[in-house]
């Protein structure tokens, strides 16, 4: 089994227009032009051009209105650029079907994935797009003096469920040699953590002395003082 992600790098992206966002501004533009130049004219002398321009001022305010209402549905204005594709296997990382990184070879790891296409930037209406594309998750490996970093995407919820379970299935056999335990649990999942395998993975390392008794319980996730009893009589903490 393994996790195949696509690996992007992004650029803003404002002529884009299919998206409220270049609307919003250049409502915002034409109302401020429309406000001077009404301003500045004789409404008496020059009939014709202060209609012209109480109107359009009228017209920008109902873009700009609009477009801040279209925000909630509508996608950030980014521009992705494919870079690769990144595998996660059971052995390596794989990167580009190309180059195999062994992870007892890596040095160190770090993996972020909490976006995905769709998830709601804002709780309350923003001045700028809502929804994510997705695109802001990164995994960083550091092995042989090199460090490689990308950026990922991730299309729906589950599949953040799907990358950390895999990683965390890694992490607890041990593949990791190099990289601290300390910080490969903080990629854990919670509710992994409340599975037999994990809490061995947790028990042996107290006994190896990377956490203390206290440490241990706690990354265990125990739900009652009952339960932190029980867990320190079964695993020997």
């Amino acid at each position: 089994m393994s996790v195949i992600i696509e690996t992007y790098k992004t650029k803003d992206y404002f002529w884009d227009f299919k998206s409220p966002t270049i609307y919003h501004y250049l409502s915002i533009l034409t109302l401020v032009i429309s406000f001077i130049i009404l301003a500045l004219i004789d409404e008496n002398e020059i009939i014709f051009f202060h209609s012209f321009f109480t109107t359009l001022a009228i017209i920008s305010i109902f873009v700009f209105i609009t477009t801040h209402i279209l925000f909630s549905f509508s996608y950030e204005n980014l521009k992705k650029i494919k870079t690769g594709v990144f595998k996660i296997s059971k052995d390596a990382i794989v990167i580009n079907n190309q180059l195999n990184i062994f992870y007892e070879d890596i040095d160190d790891f770090e993996i972020y994935a909490h976006d995905y296409k769709g998830r709601a930037k804002y709780l309350r209406v923003s001045l700028e797009p809502n929804l994510s594309l997705g695109l802001d998750n990164s995994v960083k490996i550091k092995y042989q003096n090199k460090i490689i970093e990308y950026k990922f995407e991730v299309t729906e919820e589950r599949e953040i469920d799907l990358i950390y379970s895999f990683i965390s299935s890694i992490i607890i056999k041990e593949k990791f040699k190099k990289v601290s335990p300390r910080k490969l649990v903080s990629f854990i999942p919670e509710k992994f953590r409340r599975t037999e395998e994990y809490r061995q993975y947790i028990s042996e390392h107290v006994k190896d002395g990377n956490f203390n008794s206290i440490e241990g319980l706690l990354m265990m996730s125990y739900k009652s003082d009952q339960e932190a009893i029980e867990l320190r009589k079964k695993y020997s903490l």
